[in-house]
């Protein structure tokens, strides 16, 4: 997944929507609002984590975005990745903590994943059965997959604001 444009009118801490669209925003806009009512949104007020997710390896083009509800054979986890990706900025600090997070109806699951890392690779089969005791807990079970990253400045505490003199 690439990112690509440009940002204006964007201060610190404003909340900022990046919505994936390749083929670009469309006539008045229409890409942007379908993305939009796919799920396929990040929001944020700093730094941005997301996923998508690889079912084939034979490109560099996802088959499931975010927002996407899927179904997946068990037979085809084996093959199939989950490509994270993560952009940051001096501004909020170093990350601290990146996470994938899997839902299902009763549990949630915490998988740390490298802070150091712009992109990381996980295998859907690996990953789940790291996250659950045995595949009955996810076979013909609906689950959400969620990513998180927070930093270690918490508030803008330097001198980004700071006037030396008066204005008349």
């Amino acid at each position: 997944m690439g990112v690509s444009g440009q940002v204006t009118d964007n201060a610190i801490g404003q909340l900022s929507s990046l919505v994936y669209c390749p083929q670009g925003m469309g006539t008045n806009g229409t890409n942007i609002l379908n993305a939009m009512k796919n799920g396929r949104l990040i929001l944020s007020s700093g730094p941005i984590v997301g996923f998508e997710i690889d079912t084939d390896n034979t490109n560099n083009i996802p088959e499931i975005l975010l927002g996407s509800d899927t179904i997946i054979d068990f037979i085809d986890c084996a093959n199939i990745n989950i490509n994270v990706f993560a952009a940051n900025s001096v501004e909020y600090g170093d990350i601290i903590r990146k996470q994938i997070i899997i839902m299902t109806e009763t549990d949630k699951t915490y998988s740390n994943l490298p802070e150091d890392t712009a992109t990381y690779q996980l295998n859907l089969l690996n990953f789940l059965n790291s996250n659950f005791t045995s595949p009955e807990d996810y076979l013909d079970k609906w689950f959400l997959i969620r990513a998180e990253i927070e930093t270690n400045r918490t508030s803008i505490n330097e001198d980004i604001y700071k006037c030396t003199e008066k204005s008349s």
